[in-house]
């Protein structure tokens, strides 16, 4: 008869607790960690949805694509009909008398972006901040409410850069009739993400989003802070696989048993 040192039942029962209750800690964590950088299911922001720059004809390349002395038209905007606004690159105005220089972004029907003073200056959101009833939607005489990052060569905006992150805002009619919406009383608030160089006179469209619930501010992300707190989920997360491992080696070594 020899002796055999194995795990005895209840030992492996101790070991495979452990296991699972590291496993459920580490599947916690990294939901934790996956919502704080946008990956996690659309549970945490159910409201919130994302938009796809490229779907509505506009790149992440330099002037979002539109071609010089040319602008890109988005009609039924966030898939609602008749709500459209336009993105213009060195747009020659004015019937053809004179060429303006205009970069930017101009709203058409039902859409209005978020300005400083009449068509100019854009409204600059950080990391964190709402878009929403509170933002100025200034209009002109057109009902529109147009902002160039360049005007006529006599404005510049000041640089939008990526740290902090820049964002624009903008509101459009969820009700009210057409052509111009001026009677809505609802509306969707988004951002863009966007990047403007005021010396080589380059703008990007980088990314977007919208509050599918009207009237609700819409807060831009903080990817700074997400980034850490996902970091900081998934080392957790793995010090949770060290200890399983540790207390299933200590369950396996614990009961030595006899053996026929």
């Amino acid at each position: 008869m020899t002796m055999t040192s194995c795990p005895s039942t209840s030992a492996r029962k101790a070991g495979s607790a452990a296991h699972a209750r590291s496993k459920a800690t580490l599947g916690r964590y990294l939901a934790t960690g996956l919502g704080a950088t946008g990956l996690a299911s659309v549970d945490c922001e159910a409201a919130v949805v994302n938009i796809d720059v490229t779907s509505l004809g506009l790149t992440t390349g330099a002037n979002a694509g539109v071609p010089s002395g040319g602008n890109t038209v988005v009609n039924n905007f966030l898939g609602l009909t008749g709500r459209q606004f336009d993105v213009c690159n060195a747009l020659s105005v004015s019937g053809g008398y004179y060429p303006n220089v205009y970069r930017g972004f101009r709203p058409g029907a039902g859409t209005r972006f978020a300005t400083g003073y009449t068509s100019t200056s854009p409204t600059k959101f950080l990391d964190g901040s709402s878009v929403g009833s509170s933002a100025t939607f200034l209009a002109n005489g057109a009902g529109n409410s147009p902002f160039y990052l360049r005007d006529a060569s006599t404005y510049r905006a000041n640089n939008f850069t990526l740290t902090p992150a820049n964002f624009i805002g903008f509101r459009v009619a969820a009700n009210g009739t057409g052509p111009l919406f001026n009677d809505a009383t609802q509306f969707h608030y988004g951002y863009f993400k966007v990047t403007w160089d005021r010396q080589s006179d380059e703008f990007r469209v980088l990314s977007g989003a919208y509050e599918s619930t009207v009237n609700a501010p819409i807060t831009v992300p903080e990817p700074t802070a997400a980034a850490l707190s996902g970091i900081g989920a998934l080392a957790l997360g793995a010090g949770a696989i060290r200890r399983s491992r540790k207390a299933r080696r200590a369950a396996a070594e614990e009961t030595p048993v006899e053996a026929a």
